[in-house]
C-alpha cells in the first residue's frame, strides 16, 4: 500500500470509529490534520475526503416530501374487472395463409377483407423481407385448420393453403368491427 492510500484508510477508520462510539464526526480537513500530521495535504486527498464525508453523512429521508393526493383521487371508487383469463401460451399448430405478396397495400386490403369476413378469428400480417404473408386463425389440429381453409377458400381466396406455425392459445375473443352507419338512414 502506498503512503497516500494508508493515510486515507486511517482517516476513514478514525471517522468510522468516532461515529460508532457516538462521538461527533470531525470535518474532513480536521480529520486529516489529526490523523497524520506529516501526511501530504494535496487537494486530491482533501477532495476525496470531503466527498467521502458528505456521502457518509447524507440522509435521503430528510429530503422526502409528504405525498398529498387530491381530494377527488382519494375518494374515487375502485372498479375491479372480475373476468379472469388464462395467460397466452404458444404451441405448435396451424394457420390458413390467404396470400403471399410483395405489396404492402395488397396485404393490408386482404387483411381488412378477412377481418370483415371472419369476426371470430385473429388475422396476422407477417413480414419476411421482401414478402408479406397474411394468415388467419390459431388452430391446434389439422382438422380444425382444414375446415377453416374451406371457409376461407369459399370467401374468394382459392389459393389459400395450410401452414404449420406457432399459434397462440387462450387469446381473448376478437371484438367485432364497428358497423358503418348510412347517413341517409340516420335522418
Amino acid at each position: 500500500m502506498t503512503r497516500h492510500v494508508r493515510h486515507i484508510a486511517a482517516v476513514l477508520a478514525l471517522a468510522a470509529g468516532a461515529a460508532l462510539c457516538g462521538a461527533a464526526v470531525m470535518e474532513p480537513d480536521a480529520a486529516i490534520a489529526h490523523a497524520a500530521p506529516g501526511a501530504p495535504g494535496d487537494s486530491l486527498s482533501r477532495r476525496a475526503e470531503k466527498i467521502l464525508f458528505y456521502e457518509r453523512s447524507f440522509r435521503p429521508s430528510t429530503y422526502d416530501a409528504p405525498v398529498q393526493l387530491p381530494a377527488s383521487a382519494a375518494h374515487a371508487p375502485v372498479y375491479v374487472n372480475h373476468v379472469t383469463a388464462a395467460a397466452p401460451e404458444t404451441v405448435q399448430g396451424f394457420r390458413v395463409q390467404a396470400i403471399n405478396t410483395n405489396s404492402y397495400e395488397e396485404s393490408a386490403s386482404v387483411r381488412n377483407a378477412l377481418l370483415a369476413a371472419f369476426d371470430t378469428w385473429w388475422v396476422y400480417v407477417m413480414f419476411d423481407s421482401p414478402t408479406y404473408r397474411v394468415r388467419i386463425g390459431d388452430f391446434q389440429s389439422r382438422s380444425e385448420a382444414k375446415r377453416a381453409l374451406e371457409q376461407v377458400q369459399s370467401k374468394g381466396y382459392p389459393g389459400a393453403w395450410l401452414v404449420p406455425d406457432r399459434v397462440i392459445l387462450h387469446l381473448p375473443p376478437r371484438m367485432p368491427l364497428p358497423q358503418m352507419i348510412d347517413s341517409a338512414l340516420a335522418r
